[in-house]
Parts: structure tokens; sequence; C-alpha cells
């Protein structure tokens, strides 16, 4: 379960970025852009602090939760979760300082989609997995696999509520 952070880290970082800033370049094609680059990594680090501080809270709601989370593992989220709040600070007072007025809108648009596509992705991944767990054979599972069935079903929750917070939200600011 620990490894659920830096996995949305890989996911964030890995396939992404170069395809929104192309599509926050094109969205402000013909106007002049000066400091649209700029935003667009504050913004890119921002999601990043965001997915990642939302996996620290959902380890944190689980290991709440479960027996099986060890305190290094809580530890250890507690410092993620300040980190990424910390950056995500930050990243929001240096892009109300760069953001360029004219495209602002375009490129925070490009990157809230972005990162309301990634929380969906978790929340699928989380429903996926509940339900799967939730539906196992309980009379041909031993003790041990229905601990296991309920540390899944705890920990698939957690992510659930939490990034579906997350998914709601950016669904909510991009109609607005």
């Amino acid at each position: 379960m620990s490894l659920i952070p830096a996995a949305l880290f890989v996911l964030w970082l890995a396939p992404f970025f170069p395809f929104l800033y192309v599509i926050v370049r094109w969205r402000s094609a013909g106007a002049s852009e000066p400091g649209i680059g700029s935003y667009g990594l504050v913004l890119f680090f921002a999601c990043g602090a965001v997915l990642v501080g939302a996996s620290a809270i959902a380890m944190l709601i689980f290991g709440g939760m479960s027996d099986a989370a060890e305190d290094e593992m809580k530890r250890a989220m507690w410092g993620l979760l300040g980190a990424a709040s910390t950056f995500l600070v930050l990243q929001v007072a240096i892009g109300r300082a760069v953001a360029p007025a004219e495209q602002a809108e375009a490129a925070t648009r490009v990157f809230g989609g972005f990162l309301m596509a990634v929380a969906g992705f978790v929340v699928f991944a989380s429903l996926a997995t509940f339900f799967v767990a939730w539906t196992m054979d309980l009379d041909e599972m031993r003790d041990r696999a229905i601990e296991a069935r309920s540390d899944t079903m705890k920990a698939s929750g957690s992510f659930l509520g939490v990034f579906g917070a997350v998914y709601g939200m950016t669904v909510a600011s991009m109609r607005s």
C-alpha cells in the first residue's frame, strides 16, 4: 500500500506533461504568451502536490482503520502530506505572481482537466478493487485471506473517498 503514492507520482510525471504543455500552448496560439510556460509549470507541480497529498491522506485514513498499518508508514505519510501541502501553498503563491492574465484561464482548465482525469482513474480503480474484494467467496477463504479482504476494502474505500472528493471538486471547478 505504501507504493501507491510513488505510483501516482510516476503516473503524474511520466506521460502527461509534454502533451498538456502542447495543449496549453495550442489554446493560447495567436496571442502573445508572456509567462504561459512558467504558469504551466506551476500548475503541473500543483497537480502533483494535490495527487501526492491526496494519496497520503488516503493512506492515513486506511492506517487509522487498519491494524496492518505500521507506525513507520503513518509517520512517512504525515511527512509526505506536510511536504505536499507546503509545496502546494508555494505553487499557489507563485502561480498568482506569474499568471499571465489572458491565458491563465485556458491553462488552468487544461491542468484542471488533467487532475480530474487522474483522480477519476483512481476512483475507478478503487471502485473496482472494492467490489472485487466485496464479492469474494468467504466460504472458501481462510482467516488470513479474510483479513486481507478487509484491509483491501478499507484501503480502496479510503482512496475512493479522498480521490472522489478531488474528482468532485475538479468537476465543480470545470463547470464554472
